[in-house]
């Protein structure tokens, strides 16, 4: 994940994950993979068997109907 070194964003995904575990997350993937890598990460950090994750999207207009972002 793109965060800087200390302070701010980092601080949070510290608290979040425990430790620095978080930054091991290639920034060269896709979006999806990186957002499933996130859950598995979340899901040792917190050692739990079953894990459920959800995609919160948008939606935009696009040509007069109306498409998921």
């Amino acid at each position: 994940m793109a965060q800087g070194q200390t302070g701010g964003m980092a601080n949070t995904l510290n608290e979040v994950f425990g430790n620095e575990s978080w930054r091991g997350i290639e920034r060269t993937l896709s979006f999806d993979e990186r957002a499933d890598k996130t859950v598995d990460l979340l899901r040792e950090t917190y050692g739990t068997r079953w894990v459920t994750s959800i995609r919160m999207m948008g939606w935009r207009e696009k040509e007069g109907s109306r498409t998921i972002a």
